[in-house]
């Protein structure tokens, strides 16, 4: 008896292309983030930590990776798991899934056709998306036998044990939801997994990867300390232990060695750390950082890296130190023009000295890329804070023409889904696929004039903001 995992090829980017051959997850990400795709992460690091996790308990367990695989459809994913189930002639025992919203309906093609091979097979699908949403995945997608709420490396390897005793009781695994036998959906309580003392994440795609052109990724937290409304990392969070301990942190000696493992075992000289937020405003958060940078500065490693801080993080004398140790790259939260106002509504609790532009133009100078989070449109702005964002944005210190039609995504089990659910914006005809309406009808009719424009070849930048001038002028909300 074994385990799969199967990484989704997320293709859903394909549907804004209208060349009509579909593209692989990486020719969709060479077309969209061109150089940017240095520093994007194409590892699951979550399926392989479970992998690595299980492996550790013993558990045989294979994995499939579609992005890596450069899979263009579908179908090629199916054909992998045909051909791994003829070349080791298994049946798994457990069969796991993850990814956002975005590919749920690559995990139910997947699951269907998992469970035509092997109809006794146990389908667990898990990540942040299953952990928000469980209930209305497994009453309304019978596929699907169990969804994982938060962590999953303890979990599966307890769900794999459970399965193969005699005395299967679902309800003695922490953290799984599942159907009882009257089809009514119940869970039991999830718990933060003490991530140092995990194993080692497995490796199987780092060549691969490297080869390909993308970065090694690794990740130094697991969770987020804050809350904001649009995001589902810091709601997951909240749901582990009470929202005690969603948040945590890994030794810097093992984050040491992880680099040193893969600059000197794979020849790793760009790295992205996929924390969803490495560097806080927290003293305990710099301190790390700081460590970190004094590490590769000591061991004089030729590497490039980012990742992603809030702008009341940034302190430049330490910027400088990262620099010096190989940072390039970081990716910051600004979200609006009116970012102080709108942080307490989107729960970011900023705490600023200096400008967003001052210091994105500090960053630059210092010789740190800058990629900036916003949310030009939101469905509860008015004109005026359109206004204030599209100002912001033209002062940034780079440009670029994707920030001015940014529209908020609001991800299902988020504070902001349900918010904008509530008002009755919120439009629902293909779950988790949603869309909405802009409470401003001022705010709605520019949003319909203006995002045409993205999909001109060649647009730029100064042609969006001279047509969101236009606008915002034609009802007197430019000055």
């Amino acid at each position: 008896m074994s385990i799969l995992l199967v990484n989704a090829p997320t293709l859903h980017e394909n549907k804004y292309i209208n060349n009509g051959a579909p593209l692989s997850y990486i020719e969709l990400r060479r077309l969209w983030v061109g150089e940017g795709m240095f520093f994007y992460p194409i590892e699951p690091l979550g399926l392989l930590s479970i992998k690595a996790y299980c492996e550790s308990k013993g558990i045989v367990v294979h994995y499939i990776n579609a992005i890596v695989n450069q899979d263009k459809t579908i179908s090629e994913t199916l054909e992998s798991i045909s051909n791994l189930r003829s070349e080791v002639q298994m049946e798994p025992l457990i069969i796991g899934l993850t990814g956002a919203s975005s590919v749920f309906y690559e995990n139910i093609e997947i699951a269907r056709f998992c469970k035509k091979l092997w109809p006794n097979t146990k389908i667990i699908i898990g990540g942040d998306f299953a952990s928000l949403n469980y209930d209305r995945i497994l009453s309304e997608h019978k596929v699907f036998d169990y969804a994982c709420i938060g962590d999953g490396e303890i979990l599966t390897a307890a769900l794999f044990e459970s399965l193969t005793s005699e005395d299967h009781d679902p309800s003695t695994v922490d953290g799984l939801a599942y159907r009882m036998a009257n089809g009514l959906i119940t869970s039991s309580s999830p718990k933060a997994t003490d991530i140092n003392n995990l194993p080692s994440i497995s490796r199987d795609d780092i060549r691969k990867v490297i080869d390909l052109g993308f970065p090694a990724s690794i990740y130094t937290t697991r969770g987020c300390p804050y809350r904001c409304t649009f995001c589902t990392t810091g709601q997951v969070s909240s749901l582990l232990d009470n929202g005690r301990s969603g948040y945590r942190s890994i030794d810097i000696e093992s984050i040491q060695n992880e680099i040193l493992m893969l600059y000197n075992d794979y020849s790793a000289r760009r790295f992205v750390v996929v924390d969803d937020l490495f560097l806080s405003r927290s003293p305990s958060s710099k301190r790390r950082a700081n460590q970190l940078a004094d590490f590769l500065i000591s061991k004089e490693l030729d590497i490039e890296y980012m990742f992603d801080c809030r702008l009341d993080s940034v302190d430049f004398d330490l910027f400088k130190k990262l620099h010096r140790s190989g940072l390039r790259q970081v990716f910051i939260g600004i979200e609006s023009g009116d970012y102080e106002e709108k942080g307490d509504h989107y729960k970011k609790n900023l705490k600023l000295g200096l400008t967003a532009v001052e210091i994105c133009q500090g960053l630059l100078e210092i010789g740190i890329n800058v990629v900036y989070g916003m949310i030009t449109f939101d469905p509860f702005a008015n004109a005026s804070d359109l206004s204030k964002t599209v100002k912001l944005i033209d002062a940034l210190p780079q440009q670029r023409v994707n920030l001015l039609i940014n529209k908020l995504i609001p991800y299902p089990g988020t504070v902001e889904y349900n918010r904008i659910k509530e008002s009755g914006l919120l439009e629902e005809k293909f779950w988790p696929e949603v869309t909405y309406t802009f409470r401003d009808e001022c705010v709605q009719s520019i949003y319909d004039n203006t995002k045409p424009l993205y999909s001109l070849p060649n647009v730029s930048f100064d042609l969006v903001k001279n047509h969101l001038i236009e606008e915002l002028i034609k009802i007197n909300a430019w000055d």
